[in-house]
């Protein structure tokens, strides 16, 4: 069963959620805005655990080959709960789509091979790039994959991770100041993202996955060794 929320949390919930419903797009604009996206381009997508790390948060960058296909992610997290520790990267067992995990209810089971588990993810941002941005994207990300630096909590984590690997394809996050986004802490990333230069908003942009039962052996918070 998953956890009981505290005060402080389904406090920070309802207002996150209320953020979502406010400024995600209605159907008509929805429609509007993704027509005038060229076929040839692919999906990034920011995903929020809003409760890990004490309510702070924690994201997971998802990529696609092409427009509402199936999503690789990347979540990047550390090994222990030191300010500094190696660095791990999780990814989902099977890809799928942003679809696949609203009916999911925006449980991700994920890990590195042989070691998987399942996490909650409350929230998604979702934008459109071109092939050519897309490339070197994903290129930083396959590599912290295959040798994950070192997790810095404070210079280097999740959410750092993912804004590093979008300005490699020239995107920078915008945040609601009018400045690129300067944060390292998730929740206010999803607060405070209104969108992004050198990407599109695409299908409603904010997104949000009702906080329902965990399946079996799912998590709220990704422990220190996935699947312990």
């Amino acid at each position: 069963m998953s956890r009981l929320l505290t005060r402080r949390e389904r406090r920070e919930l309802k207002r996150e959620h209320a953020d979502q419903e406010r400024e995600s797009y209605d159907l008509a604009d929805e429609t509007q805005r993704d027509e005038q996206i060229p076929d040839d381009y692919c999906n990034v997508y920011l995903l929020f655990n809003l409760e890990a790390a004490v309510a702070e948060g924690h994201t997971v960058l998802g990529l696609t080959d092409k427009l509402n296909g199936p999503m690789t992610t990347y979540s990047f997290y550390r090994h222990g709960n030191k300010l500094r520790a190696p660095g791990l990267m999780a990814q989902l067992e099977h890809p799928e789509t942003l679809d696949d995990l609203d009916q999911a209810s925006g449980w991700l089971i994920q890990g590195n091979p042989g070691n998987y588990w399942n996490e909650h993810m409350n929230a998604a941002l979702s934008f459109a790039v071109p092939p050519a941005a897309m490339r070197p994207i994903k290129a930083y990300a396959d590599k912290a994959t295959a040798n994950p630096p070192e997790y810095d909590l404070v210079k280097y984590n999740c959410l750092t991770f993912a804004m590093d690997a979008l300005k490699k394809g020239g995107v920078t996050l915008e945040a609601i100041s009018g400045r690129d986004l300067h944060t390292i802490i998730p929740k206010d990333a999803f607060e405070d993202i209104i969108g992004a230069e050198g990407a599109e908003p695409y299908g409603k942009w904010k997104y949000w996955f009702p906080n329902t039962e965990a399946p079996k052996n799912g998590l709220t918070t990704i422990p220190d060794i996935p699947g312990k």
